[in-house]
Parts: structure tokens; sequence; C-alpha cells
């Protein structure tokens, strides 16, 4: 058994990502990411202060939004069409979950797909439905949901084989399952998607 290092491949991706940030700096382009924050949901507040913190170091500069629980809808939709618009945005996330009052797939959609950073745009995720390969992926330069990009970035640097093998998913959520269904497909692995009514799960394992 190979007890993959995740820690450990993530320092040696910030690591070529500053240098690609810095490189860009030189050309006198810096990359811009914002974060929507709403409401007070503990987890969400780590998680997004590490983006930040993560922009920090790699000399991104971050553009934080935090918004109170009980805004509208329609406010959410202003505050994504001031960033769409803002040359220095490059890269939106909102991060999720968010209050039960708003609708999250609407605001997904009203994000410019160019700067969905967590590749959730129903245009971003058709597009990774559509092509058939890793490589046209990477081709393609559309963002690829976080998580699951991150899984194969493991697999790919670890040099751990996927063609041809029998990979099984648990769970089928558009931020997790579904996308690492479609990228494991792309690596040509045979993808069986297991979920809550899945019965008999230990005989796909």
């Amino acid at each position: 058994m190979k007890i993959l290092d995740g820690k450990n491949l993530s320092s040696h991706i910030l690591d070529e990502t500053r240098h690609k940030v810095e490189s860009l700096r030189k050309q006198g382009m810096t990359p811009g990411l914002a974060t929507i924050l709403i409401g007070d949901d503990p987890a969400s507040h780590v998680y997004v202060g590490q983006k930040i913190k993560k922009c920090e170091t790699i000399g991104i500069k971050s553009f934080h939004r935090p918004l109170p629980s009980n805004i509208s809808q329609k406010e959410v939709f202003s505050t994504l069409a001031e960033l769409n618009s803002d040359p220095h945005v490059h890269g939106i996330i909102l991060q999720l979950p968010i209050p039960k009052h708003l609708d999250s797939e609407q605001l997904i959609s009203a994000m410019d797909p160019k700067k969905d950073a967590d590749g959730l745009h129903p245009l971003n995720q058709g597009m990774m439905a559509r092509l058939k390969t890793w490589e046209d992926l990477q081709r393609s330069g559309i963002p690829l949901p976080c998580t699951p990009a991150g899984v194969i970035h493991m697999l790919l640097r670890e040099k751990i084989p996927v063609a041809g093998k029998t990979a099984v998913v648990v769970g089928r959520s558009p931020l997790v399952g579904k996308p690492l269904g479609q990228l494991l497909l792309s690596l040509d692995a045979t993808v069986t998607m297991a979920h809550s009514k899945t019965k008999n799960l230990h005989y796909s394992l």
C-alpha cells in the first residue's frame, strides 16, 4: 500500500504557482482572486481564510467580499456583476454552502465562466463532460472543480496508472463526486458511481 502525501504535493504546487505569478507580475499583470462569503458558517470562514492566506503567500491579489446572511439574491447578483466587470479580478469563488433563502445555481450561473475559479458554472461543467481526455481538458483551459482536480493531479504526479482500472466514486455531488467521475473517465478508468441509494456498496469496492 502506498500512502499519498497531499501536504507535500500541495507545497510543490504552491511553489510552481508562485513562479508563474512572478512571471505574470513581471509582464505587468497581477492575478486577482475574489472570494464571496455569505453569512457566518464557521467552516466556510476557515476555508476562505486559508484561500486568502495562500493568495498572499504566492503573490495573488485577494478581493474579499463578506456579505451578511440576510442579504437578498438581487444584492448578491450585484456583487457578482461588479466582480465580473472588474479587470483586476481574474477568478471568483462563491463559497458554498450559502443561506437557504438564496439560489446557489442561479448565482453560479451569473458568474463569468472565465472567472469561475471553482469550475462550477454550467458552461464549464458541460465542457468538462464533453471533452474526452485529460489532455483535451488541459488544452481547453476550462477551470476544473478544485478537489477532483487535486485528486487527479495527485494520481498523475505519483505516476499511479489509472487507464483500464476500475474506480468507484462514492457520492454524486456537483462539487466532488460527479466531476471526479468525469475526470477519472478522461484518464480511461472504468467508473462506477455510488451514492446514498446504492445497494450493497461493498460489492462495488
